[in-house]
């Protein structure tokens, strides 16, 4: 099998009952379309070869909210206000950009932190997945990680 085989479509009606029968059945973790397949600020394309559905993807607009910068001796309750506060104008400008979620990436270690962004409304999501990132236009700030490594390498 090649890539050439496959051709890429846009989603149409009788497609769903299909894709809800594949997504229901996979075992290994929920696939969850909490705002379906189509529709305002999401669009799910399918994948055929000869005309059999492959799979699907459904791209959402969303805002992701990452990463959190503050000063490590400021008051708790200043740290969790200005985070709500930044949170909530990042989110409502995104959403009048037709954004229809909002996500934040936590690290796993910080529990006070996911905790205190739970009480703002957020719900884990994406369970045991890793988050990666693929830039859709090129990174104009270095990574630290990278800087990182590199002076790791002249130690």
């Amino acid at each position: 099998m090649s890539i050439k085989d496959l051709t890429v479509r846009p989603l149409k009606a009788e497609d769903v009952e299909i894709l809800d029968r594949y997504r229901r059945g996979y075992d290994a973790a929920y696939l969850e379309l909490p705002h379906g397949m189509a529709g305002a600020g999401l669009e799910t394309a399918i994948v055929e070869k000869s005309g059999k559905i492959i799979g699907s993807l459904t791209g959402i607009h969303a805002v992701v909210c990452d990463p959190f910068i503050h000063d490590p001796e400021a008051n708790g309750v200043d740290v969790f206000a200005g985070v709500l506060m930044l949170e909530r104008t990042l989110a409502y400008n995104a959403q009048i950009g037709g954004a229809i979620d909002s996500y934040i990436a936590v690290p796993k270690q910080l529990k006070a932190y996911i905790e205190m962004v739970k009480r703002a409304g957020y719900s884990e999501t994406c369970e045991n997945c890793v988050i990666m990132r693929r830039p859709l236009v090129p990174d104009v700030v270095p990574l630290i990680e990278t800087e990182n490594t590199l002076n790791a390498g002249n130690e």
